[in-house]
């Protein structure tokens, strides 16, 4: 990632799609990492789109700052991240996800298909938009808010964040 740091400063966005359509039980939606305005930013674009879900209801968009998923470390570098995955989560998920046992058998056909088509037109009404207005965050506020909601330790020892990290 740092060999590329001159070039997440024209990503507007990542979207992390990991664990788009692992289950059938829930429904669709995005999880924001960062920064906040994101979440009214989805949820525009999700209104635009319309009723697509399996109980037919506009995909939900939450907030969840995990350290665990692929998006982190964009995130970390300021880039805003969304990471599209079944909303609520479906607790047995966890149980599997990143283990041996996380294999192709947990992928419904359908949930896989309903995401990808939620994710096709979300790209596409952001890619008609001529600005996204949702900018990068600057790492130093990122190390605040970190420090402020006390995970900052825990991830400096885990060592998945170093504070000299550069912009």
């Amino acid at each position: 990632m740092i060999d590329h740091a001159d070039e997440l400063k024209i990503v507007k966005l990542m979207i992390n799609t990991d664990a788009a359509g692992i289950s059938a039980k829930t429904g669709h939606g995005f999880q924001v990492c960062g920064p906040e305005e994101l979440i009214p930013y989805l949820e525009g674009v999700l209104k635009k789109i319309g009723k697509f879900d399996r109980d037919w209801e506009v995909p939900k968009v939450t907030r969840d700052l995990s350290s665990n998923w692929d998006h982190w470390p964009f995130y970390m570098r300021g880039v805003p991240t969304a990471h599209l995955r079944d909303i609520p989560p479906d607790p047995i998920d966890h149980l599997y996800s990143h283990t041996v046992a996380d294999t192709i058998d947990k992928v419904q056909l359908k949930a896989i298909r309903d995401a990808a088509v939620i994710l096709s037109l979300v790209l596409m009404e952001i890619a008609d938009e001529d600005e996204i207005p949702v900018k990068h965050t600057a790492p130093e506020k990122i190390a605040r808010f970190l420090e402020e909601i006390g995970i900052a330790e825990n991830l400096l020892v885990e060592n998945r964040w170093r504070r000299e990290f550069p912009n």
